[in-house]
């Protein structure tokens, strides 16, 4: 004869068995309780192709406890294998504020999520007592849009350099010391990478307009020609002005 409990504790069975499984933390972004949240995918096209996944910020948790003197609470994404430890402290209604990100695992300081449902656990510890006071579990649906957009350089620059030396302690080019000179035209993305549009090396002897005037780079062209501060070469037809050297080098593209 099967024995059943829960009439015997004044319970229905309704009563005993959901309020063990219900989801008993939620969550909050910017101070507001969600049940769902959209990441983003972005897809860069153009100048500067590559691809990123913006991560949020200014979300919280909030447990069945309440936040209390000396407490931190641990909040593991079962679905991810991602946590995060947050203060939960009686400065604050809710726990200390983390960003999500998409991903497996852990990801730095980032929670990490996956589309559809993310199931989670919780747990509030006192880190002074060293004990658990409370512990339960809390769900996400996370939605992802992907889209792309054309990213285009901020700015095309030149860059100058003793032969060799781009990635060293440069020399003047005045001494360079193979007598060679490189000319760089670099695209600077958004973030700072850049990408090279054309490279040329000359001697020493054949620096256009007849002399650098200054280091391994910024003023000094001496001619009338130079590339504008914007980064445009102008027109590559033209000499560079001045008279030293080969006075009617230009640039490739």
């Amino acid at each position: 004869m099967p024995v059943v409990l829960a009439p015997l504790l004044g319970l229905t069975l309704a009563q005993a068995v959901p309020a063990a499984i219900a989801p008993t933390g939620v969550f909050l972004l910017n101070g507001q309780r969600i049940d769902r949240l959209e990441l983003q995918q972005i897809t860069y096209l153009g100048d500067c192709p590559g691809e990123e996944q913006p991560e949020i910020r200014g979300v919280s948790f909030v447990a069945a406890a309440p936040p209390a003197p000396y407490q931190r609470i641990l909040i593991r994404n079962q679905t991810t294998g991602g946590y995060t430890d947050r203060e939960y402290d009686e400065r604050r209604p809710s726990a200390q504020s983390f960003s999500v990100a998409l991903g497996q695992g852990q990801r730095g300081s980032f929670l990490t999520l996956v589309p559809g449902l993310n199931n989670f656990t919780y747990q509030v510890n006192n880190r002074v007592q060293k004990r658990t006071l409370d512990q339960g579990t809390a769900n996400l649906q996370v939605a992802l849009n992907r889209f792309s957009q054309n990213r285009s350089f901020n700015e095309i620059r030149e860059d100058r350099y003793c032969s060799g030396q781009k990635n060293l302690s440069r020399t003047s080019l005045d001494a360079c010391p193979n007598g060679l000179i490189t000319l760089e035209r670099l695209g600077v993305c958004p973030g700072g990478r850049t990408v090279t549009l054309s490279m040329e090396t000359i001697g020493s002897g054949n620096r256009p307009g007849g002399g650098w005037g200054g280091g391994s780079s910024g003023s000094g062209w001496g001619g009338g020609n130079r590339p504008s501060s914007g980064g445009s070469w102008g027109n590559p037809g033209n000499s560079w002005g001045g008279s030293g050297g080969s006075g009617n080098w230009s640039p490739r593209y």
